[in-house]
């Protein structure tokens, strides 16, 4: 559900920031990065079955690497 509203807020920020780029950079990197808090909070709990442990843990190396590729990206605007 968050993720949803988040997509929203950043599509409405676009058409108002005339498209500028480093304005849904930074909006993008906080949505990841807050994405990546929820997963690390989630997997404190411990409490899944080992498959689903593994897929939390892959999706939040995905999250991660997505930080990482928008902060690279943020750098060279």
């Amino acid at each position: 559900m968050k993720g949803a509203i988040h997509r929203n807020w950043m599509s409405l920020k676009s058409l108002f920031s005339s498209n500028d780029e480093k304005a849904i950079l930074e909006e993008a990197l906080r949505g990841e990065k807050a994405s990546l808090e929820e997963y690390k909070e989630i997997l404190k709990e411990d409490s899944f079955a080992p498959s689903t442990q593994k897929m939390l843990e892959e999706q939040e190396q995905k999250i991660q690497a997505a930080i990482n590729i928008l902060m690279v990206e943020e750098e060279l605007s």
